[in-house]
């Protein structure tokens, strides 16, 4: 593939099939505008090309005299007009990507861009971003009509994020998108858009002619579509009988219970998914409209993942039983995410959670998302029936912020002790209390994991503390295939002791090569910092550390003795040091700290952050 990233080199005399743009919008002046254009013309065999085309900001003021950054009136417009008129010549062209987003293209940007496209008689794939842009209704319209004149596109990704689309805006481009009978994969980005009812209602119902469709993502968050869209998506939907693959975000669009058990109803009679994507974030739904989602999904009897998002809603309140029994008997299902985050849920409604998720045993991946709630010892009972997930091998669980307890923690330790084939995992306790005795119940649960290969831990805020500080880092021991590890224990009075056996604990970890540690805000002390770098240095394997040491006490001496020791490491390559609030300034001696470090005999890249 040929990268143009310089109007005024262009190459001479070749033929090129893969062409990407990458220029900024000032270097399409008039002479700029004709050389590309000569260029391009001579490329008879071009079947694939991506343009990213950059706003280009000029400093200037505002009416307060502050100092903002604006983009010049009209250049937006005029570069991608220039780039249109070359666009129209490439007859063979099968692959187009355009990136011309926060362009500030006006309406002769968009008619001649849309008159542009009419053109590509053999265009199969097209990819418009077209983010931010201002509000031009004409060129849009314009635009929308000549996009359904393409009636080659069987693959079309649209992104009209923030594009102010609204209501006639919304009906145009389904209009458009309606004509295009061959889409075989369709993608469409509406993000806020100030589509009202109206304009969803006749955007989603022109879909309904696409019934050749196999893949369909459709973005239409933060709009007012209201029960009158949904309605009309729904009607849409019983038409397309051949999709495989189902992606919808209806995020604060004012749909209620009754919308979306609705969906959920037609939704159950594509029963050619495979995969399915639905995200009803911040919509006030309860949960007999989570339950009524669900309840004929039985029939979907070719799903394999399934990503289910109610977080931000009222699920807490009236929390459904018997939730997943329709999920029960889909025994190709392996891929389940689930996101209950900020909706209220108790200790008792998690216990029904549990209970239902160990309905599901076939699963091999499961990400379960319960932040912000209210769960608490909860977890105990929830994680109990996890014994049944015998199959587990990615395990994905936000429970920060819940005021899990050690009690909590260690129910969760007892449960990943069942789950021997876990491969990789991430637990986010952050923000909770499980204190010193919870952590000792959560350890418990790392010594049958001998198969993870991938584990990232996020225990800060949680009042650890150093009661066992001598065994702290055991936990790791029975980790012996780890090889990628983040952990972050901040803010938890940690001392030397207990970081030194952490650090001994990784070091005997020998096939671990990538390791991320945040022990920032603890008191490690300078006799920790010694500990810990001659800890680590002993390590064979670690070839990637990235270690926050931020507000920890340790001094220019603390630092200096860290880096000193670490340089001795046999086998780093990439390191990363920080080490602000630690009473060390100024960049000579940054300087002095980096020549320290790289005196590693293996290391090639090496970066000291530090306040100055």
């Amino acid at each position: 593939m040929l990268k143009i990233t310089d109007i005024n080199n262009l190459p001479n005399n070749q033929d090129y099939q893969k062409v990407e743009i990458d220029l900024k919008a000032n270097l399409f002046g008039e002479k700029g505008i004709i050389e590309l254009n000569s260029f391009l013309e001579n490329l008879n065999s071009l079947s694939s090309l991506q343009v990213l085309l950059r706003p280009t900001f000029y400093d200037t003021y505002d009416e307060d005299g502050c100092e903002i950054s604006k983009i010049k009136d009209g250049e937006g417009d005029n570069a991608a007009s220039g780039l249109s008129c070359a666009l129209a010549n490439l007859k063979t062209l099968s692959a187009l990507k355009l990136s011309l987003s926060k362009n500030d293209i006006r309406d002769r940007g968009f008619s001649v861009l849309g008159s542009a496209l009419e053109n590509l008689t053999q265009l199969n794939s097209l990819n418009l971003d077209l983010q931010s842009s201002p509000i031009c209704e004409k060129g849009a319209f314009d635009l929308f009509q000549s996009l359904g004149k393409v009636s080659s596109l069987t693959h079309l990704t649209l992104q009209l994020c923030s594009f102010s689309l609204r209501s006639k805006g919304a009906s145009a481009l389904g209009s458009g998108l309606s004509k295009l009978s061959n889409l075989i994969e369709l993608k469409v980005y509406l993000y806020s858009n100030s589509i009202d009812e109206e304009g969803g209602s006749a955007f989603c119902s022109a879909l309904a002619n696409l019934t050749k469709l196999q893949n369909f993502v459709l973005d239409i968050s933060w709009n007012k579509i209201g029960s009158k869209g949904a309605s009309a998506l729904n009607s849409s939907l019983l038409n397309l009988t051949d999709l495989s693959t189902l992606e919808l975000t209806i995020d604060y669009c004012n749909i209620s219970d009754q919308d979306v058990i609705n969906l959920g109803s037609t939704i159950s009679n594509l029963v050619n998914i495979s995969s399915l994507v639905v995200r009803f974030i911040g919509n006030q739904l309860s949960g007999q409209g989570l339950s009524g989602f669900i309840s004929n999904f039985a029939k979907l009897i070719k799903i394999q993942a399934l990503n289910i998002d109610f977080s931000n809603n009222n699920i807490g309140q009236n929390f459904p039983s018997d939730l997943f029994s329709p999920l029960e008997h889909l025994t190709n299902l392996q891929d389940f995410k689930f996101n209950l985050q900020k909706n209220g849920i108790r200790s008792q409604s998690a216990q029904y959670l549990g209970s239902e998720l160990g309905k599901l045993t076939n699963l091999t991946k499961l990400t379960l998302q319960i932040n912000d709630n209210q769960i608490e010892d909860g977890l105990s009972d929830l994680v109990s029936h996890f014994k049944n997930l015998t199959k587990l091998k990615i395990l994905n669980l936000p429970l920060y912020s819940n005021n899990i307890q050690a009690q909590g923690a260690s129910g969760l330790g007892s449960a990943l002790a069942n789950l021997t084939q876990l491969q990789d995992m991430n637990i986010e306790l952050f923000s909770n209390k499980i204190g010193t005795a919870g952590m000792a119940g959560l350890s418990q649960g790392f010594t049958n994991l001998t198969n993870l290969q991938t584990l990232h831990l996020q225990l800060m805020i949680n009042h650890i503390g150093n009661e066992n500080s001598s065994t702290f880092g055991t936990f790791l021991d029975n980790l012996k295939n780890l090889q990628k590890f983040s952990l972050s224990l901040c803010y938890n009075k940690l001392n030397a002791q207990s970081i030194f056996s952490l650090g001994t604990s990784l070091a005997n970890l020998t096939k671990l090569k990538n390791l991320n540690i945040d022990i920032m805000n603890n008191q490690l002390g300078q006799e920790g910092a010694l500990l810990l770098g001659q800890a680590l240095a002993k390590s064979n394997s670690i070839e990637i550390l990235h270690i926050m040491l931020n507000n920890n006490n340790i001094g220019e001496k603390g630092a200096s003795d860290f880096l000193v020791a670490l340089s001795k490491s046999q086998s780093l390559i990439i390191f990363t040091i920080y080490l602000y609030n630690n009473d060390v300034y100024g960049i000579k001696l940054k300087k002095r700290f980096e020549r320290k470090i790289q005196k590693a005999s293996q290391l090639i890249k090496s970066e000291v952050k530090m306040d100055f």
